[in-house]
């Protein structure tokens, strides 16, 4: 009996996994924004004209669920939404959220064998920086909860957006990231690594050192280095010498390529997608990226910021995302928030 007690079953013991987020989709969660600690109310109108058509477009091709804190908020949310693009295939959940950073306080859908299962890990607000939004774990359980999934609870501080998942079983992390001292104090790489094959099944996890200037979140990869189908890494380059992740992504660059020399060069390709000029909101600059994207089951829906680059960035990932639509939303306000459209969506695969 007493070895029965210490046997614990994982996912990946139960063929589950987690697929790369170009995988088939049945639906994308967000929050519906009305926390004005995140976007003053200078800019607030233009984050909700951003999410509701981040909304309209994915409910064209999947379902979206919609979380909202309140009757007041349903209501706005339903009008604003449904005057637009209508609310056909958007359902909306009454849940107490505090904040919109889904990606990171949801769970990690996993599929295998023809059954939807999650993995919610602790969420501490990225190193106890925000209490207030500590409470948001809570609705990472609720999400969890409304998506019938079979639950796997985690006792890990992770977020969703420290981890980038592969089609080979490969994954992205930084050590920044992963390994704070704020967020899993005495965890050394190889437990990291345990637990990410343990919970999602990665076969192999690829180092990289830190994240971008200005974020928030400690080295979040899926601001600059995003999986594209065909082992297409779409990697973000700084141009201008001058910039402080100038240095941050040539290293970056430089243990991707180290990486793909080593599992050989037929393996992968590297695309580099530039970084926006500088973007300023309230006086502020803000961490802007191309790569904190949505991918979708129609479309890819992109950041941009009316800057020279948008252009060439736009074409770079439609590149790489062929048979998809490349949806460009202007996002400037949103990233006054620190985060992005990846960052305020979670979608659930497809089982």
């Amino acid at each position: 009996m007493g070895s029965l007690s210490r046997l614990q079953l994982y996912p990946s013991k139960l063929g589950l996994v987690k697929p790369p987020e170009f995988s088939r989709q049945s639906a994308v969660w967000t929050v519906w924004p009305t926390n004005e600690g995140t976007f003053p109310s200078e800019i607030m109108e233009r984050v909700k004209e951003i999410f509701a058509t981040m909304i309209g477009v994915i409910r064209s091709s999947e379902a979206v669920n919609v979380i909202v804190p309140s009757h007041e908020t349903l209501v706005e949310a339903e009008s604003r939404i449904g005057e637009g693009y209508g609310t056909k295939g958007v359902n909306f959940y009454r849940m107490p959220a505090t904040d919109v950073w889904i990606r990171d306080y949801g769970p990690a859908f996993l599929v295998g064998r023809g059954t939807l299962a999650g993995v919610k890990w602790i969420f501490n607000a990225w190193g106890g920086k925000y209490r207030d939004l500590e409470r948001d774990d809570a609705i990472g359980f609720r999400v969890l909860e409304s998506s019938t999934a079979l639950g796997f609870i985690a006792n890990v501080v992770l977020e969703g957006g420290m981890v980038e998942v592969g089609e080979k079983g490969e994954a992205l992390i930084t050590r920044q990231a992963a390994l704070d001292k704020r967020r899993n104090p005495g965890f050394s790489r190889a437990r990291i690594e345990s637990v990410l094959r343990n919970y999602l099944g990665v076969r192999k996890l690829i180092w990289l050192e830190r994240g971008i200037h200005g974020d928030d979140t400690d080295g979040h990869v899926d601001t600059f280095v995003r999986f594209a189908p065909g082992g297409v890494l779409l990697v973000a380059e700084e141009r201008r010498k001058e910039s402080p992740n100038y240095a941050v992504l040539r290293e970056a660059h430089a243990l991707l390529e180290a990486w793909i020399r080593e599992s050989g060069p037929d393996s992968y390709s590297v695309v580099s997608v530039p970084m926006p000029s500088p973007v300023r909101v309230l006086g502020a600059q803000v961490p802007a990226t191309y790569l904190n994207f949505l991918v979708t089951n129609r479309h890819v829906i992109v950041p941009v910021f009316g800057q020279q680059e948008d252009e060439e960035a736009v074409q770079l990932i439609a590149e790489a995302y062929r048979g998809r639509e490349v949806v460009p939303i202007r996002s400037d306000e949103l990233f006054y928030g620190l985060g992005g459209i990846h960052c305020v969506t979670l979608e659930v695969p497809e089982a």
